[in-house]
């Protein structure tokens, strides 16, 4: 394994935990109930369960063609914005 690369996944993680801790922190501040906590986790949930599918058909796991046309089209956009 690449220290770095395992470095980088560490702060990468420990920025989310800092979002949701946050997160929480507004919810107590303001009395919601779970409204800012359960947006930050779920997105990061869906943002991880995205990188799951997209890992999966890089290693060759059959995908349904619209899940594999919709990573086509966001990994397209990422390329054109990074090209900006």
């Amino acid at each position: 394994m690449d220290s770095k690369v395992g470095y980088r996944g560490f702060i990468r993680k420990a920025g989310i935990m800092l979002v949701i801790i946050i997160a929480n922190l507004l919810d107590l501040l303001t009395g919601a109930e779970f409204l800012f906590r359960s947006m930050a986790v779920l997105f990061y949930i869906g943002l991880e369960s995205l990188s799951i599918i997209e890992n999966l058909g890089h290693i060759g796991v059959p995908l349904p063609q619209q899940i594999k046309k919709y990573l086509k089209q966001l990994s397209e956009e990422g390329k054109d914005k990074n090209n900006e």
